[in-house]
């Protein structure tokens, strides 16, 4: 079993990236329904580090390649991953190439990631328990993030 799944993750790792219409819409699924995921910046930038020092595509972007992951973002997420780029390459240890991280981000993360506006989702869609819970939230600038997690029943991280 342990075998099968290095050989499939290195197929997936060397396939070429499927990427979306022209519309926005992501390529069909082949074998079940796709798991909706919600990453924070902490989440992206521990992958795509992980990625540059084992020069390789990671289990999060060959999962969503194979249309197993849905994976959206809020935009401050985005916008939080390139602010700090430079601080999570040139000050972090072990030392990743700024250049390489920026890369992977553009080429990789970007091609399987759905952006979502800050205000994409209307607060106005939440139902009453929902907003009890973002209400609950400390880090306010998570809020985005939980109010899209919520309106697409997916997972979320949050560092």
């Amino acid at each position: 079993m342990r075998q099968m799944l290095i050989s499939a993750h290195r197929a997936s790792a060397s396939s070429q990236l499927r990427l979306p219409s022209e519309g926005g819409a992501f390529p069909s699924a082949y074998m079940v329904q796709p798991l909706p995921v919600v990453p924070d910046a902490n989440w992206l930038r521990g992958d795509i580090r992980y990625a540059c020092l084992h020069q390789g595509r990671t289990v999060l972007v060959n999962a969503a390649n194979e249309q197993s992951l849905r994976i959206f973002c809020a935009q401050h997420v985005i916008e939080e991953v390139f602010e700090h780029s430079r601080e999570w390459t040139e000050r972090a240890t072990p030392h990743v190439s700024h250049e390489d991280f920026m890369t992977r981000l553009r080429n990789e993360y970007l091609a399987v990631i759905r952006v979502v506006p800050n205000d994409g989702v209307p607060y106005t869609w939440m139902s009453p328990d929902e907003r009890a819970r973002i209400a609950a939230l400390t880090d306010r600038d998570d809020v985005p993030s939980v109010i899209l997690a919520l309106a697409v029943r997916g997972f979320i991280s949050l560092g």
